[in-house]
């Protein structure tokens, strides 16, 4: 009677086991290797919604293509081409929501990660170049990630609205130089040098003479850890900061877009003009203050004060910490948090 039982499920363990067997198989089979280059940035690109995108070539030499899905465990910094190793392995569509790639990437090994020198190009550029018959010709130039320009020219002196151009460039990798691609065929182009952009004639030289100094292009310095993000004030002085009953945070958000330092001075709010200088320095002016009254306005004053004499800064762990002209470190900001 044993017998005949263990006859029965002896079967039944077998199909399990060629089942499992198969099934192990199939999973095998739907996983591959490859290699992908990586790009020094991303681009704007359209899936289900806009987006930005990696960009990947299978082969050095490939043109570059846009990568819609994510590479699991790829922790990409902007500014640096990589080569990393990575598995492939298809889903079951089936299985899967409409919008969802069917293919799966997953990081293996990072192989290569080198710096993109051009990648500092990517900026807003400022200056006034020469005219012949008016003042000058005010121009701001900005070239976004994806080679995608925005072109504003004035004529000062004259009475009439800036020009504004938009389109994509081209950049030459051998000699630096970028074209603009725009739709009446302008076709301008600009060398790339250190900060700046050199305005080059029809032949594509750089302008010589008396005038050449003026053909050319400022970058706009930015630092995207700096900027854009709230900062709220521990300590002034080398003294750490207790808020006041009744009184706020003192706080500092620098908006790049309006060059403006904006605020709680922990009663009051202030808005001053701020200027990035390269090696981290920095320059904050005098600016406009609300005049409501609190307790404890001489920490305000303190404060007010501190921010004209910043000369430098630095962000380490996090810590936004400002330094006077002898580098002494005359304010410490930790960052907003979301719900503070």
């Amino acid at each position: 009677m044993r017998y005949g039982k263990f006859l029965i499920v002896y079967p039944l363990l077998l199909v399990f086991t060629i089942n499992s067997c198969s099934n192990g198989n199939n999973q095998i089979q739907n996983r591959s290797t490859a290699f992908f280059w990586v790009n020094s940035h991303k681009v704007p690109c359209v899936g289900m919604a806009p987006m930005q995108c990696l960009q990947i070539k299978k082969g050095e030499n490939e043109a570059w293509q846009n990568m819609y899905s994510q590479i699991h465990g790829f922790d990409f910094e902007p500014g640096y081409f990589y080569k990393v190793e990575v598995q492939q392995e298809k889903l079951d569509p089936s299985q899967l929501p409409q919008d969802v790639s069917s293919i799966q990437y997953s990081l293996i090994s990072v192989l290569e990660k080198t710096e993109d020198p051009f990648y500092s190009l990517f900026g807003t550029y400022e200056g006034t170049l020469p005219c012949a018959d008016c003042e000058g010709i005010k121009t701001t130039l900005n070239l976004s990630e994806g080679n995608q320009f925005t072109r504003d020219t004035q004529y000062l002196g004259k009475q009439q609205d800036a020009f504004n151009l938009t389109g994509n460039f081209e950049l030459d990798r051998e000699t630096a130089v970028i074209t603009l691609n725009i739709q009446d065929g302008d076709g301008q182009q600009y060398e790339m040098g250190k900060g700046v952009l050199y305005h080059l004639d029809m032949e594509g030289n750089q302008i010589e003479g008396d005038l050449a100094e003026l053909y050319k292009l400022t970058k706009k310095m930015t630092d995207k850890q700096l900027e854009g993000h709230k900062w709220i004030l521990t300590h002034l002085m080398g003294q750490q900061v207790l808020r006041a009953t009744g009184n706020s945070d003192a706080t500092i958000l620098f908006d790049s877009e309006q060059a403006r330092a904006v605020g709680s001075s922990s009663c009051n709010r202030y808005n001053s003009a701020y200027e990035l200088l390269p090696a981290n320095r920095i320059k904050i002016s005098p600016g406009m203050v609300s005049l409501m009254a609190c307790e404890n306005m001489e920490m305000e004053k303190q404060y007010l004060q501190m921010l004209t004499k910043a000369a430098s800064y630095n962000i380490s762990e996090g810590v936004l910490y400002l330094m006077d002209e002898e580098n002494n470190i005359v304010a410490q900001y930790k960052p907003v948090e979301e719900g503070d």
